[in-house]
């Protein structure tokens, strides 16, 4: 046995893909690491053995973390008096709307945001740092409503937080837009923050047992 000894690692999942937030240079699959053995004439048996630890520690360091989903955190906007008014709105939306907008949190919370594009996602360039998460049109037997969630990237590093709440009824939501305009403009001067956000109705009690209507508070 002798020549060069590297190492190539393969890995098998494509949970993160180079052009993702945090992947690794050139993780196309394969990855050539050499060793401090490359080009040393290795002995037998310890060649063997160093070879096999090696590979063990380096799979656990790339492959596993390459293997990690992809997740964003939920959050919603808080006033300093603690008000949740986004929470309050979603808490009270009927089961079946909140779970249509459940799933497709859940698609989004899985990739980067390069992949939230239309139709589920506006950037809604020009509008002061907020975004806007487009649920599809919901038809039942009383009707149809689409709902919006306004909010932007932030505060931190793979959290999206929802700013304002709506069932929108106009092409251009210039007032719902405004709402979340002013509120991130809160949450940037330190004058409200955020909160993790509950998707299970009744997961925050003081939510609950609020009395304000949703129109005042949203």
């Amino acid at each position: 046995m002798s020549g060069s000894l590297g190492l190539r690692i393969r890995c098998s999942s494509a949970a993160v893909s180079p052009e993702s937030d945090g992947a690794l240079p050139g993780a196309k699959g394969v990855i050539q690491i050499p060793t401090p053995f490359s080009k040393v004439k290795p002995l037998p048996h310890i060649s063997i053995c160093v070879y096999a630890l090696t590979w063990a520690i380096l799979s656990y360091l790339f492959c596993d973390n390459m293997s990690q989903e992809w997740r964003w955190q939920f959050v919603g906007f808080e006033s300093l008096s603690g008000d949740r008014p986004v929470q309050l709105w979603f808490d009270t939306l009927p089961d079946d709307d909140r779970y249509e907008i459940l799933d497709l949190l859940n698609m989004l919370s899985n990739v980067t945001s390069k992949q939230w594009t239309r139709p589920e996602f506006d950037r809604l360039e020009g509008a002061g740092g907020i975004s806007e998460i487009r649920v599809p049109e919901l038809r039942s037997a009383s009707g149809s409503v689409t709902y919006r969630i306004y909010g932007y990237f932030g505060p931190v590093s793979r959290q999206y937080c929802f700013l304002y709440g709506t069932d929108k009824k106009v092409r251009n939501d210039e007032k719902g837009k405004r709402i979340a305009k002013n509120r991130l403009d809160e949450l940037q001067d330190g004058a409200a923050r955020v909160h993790e956000f509950a998707f299970l109705r009744g997961a925050v009690v003081e939510i609950r047992d609020r009395t304000k209507s949703k129109d005042d508070v949203r």
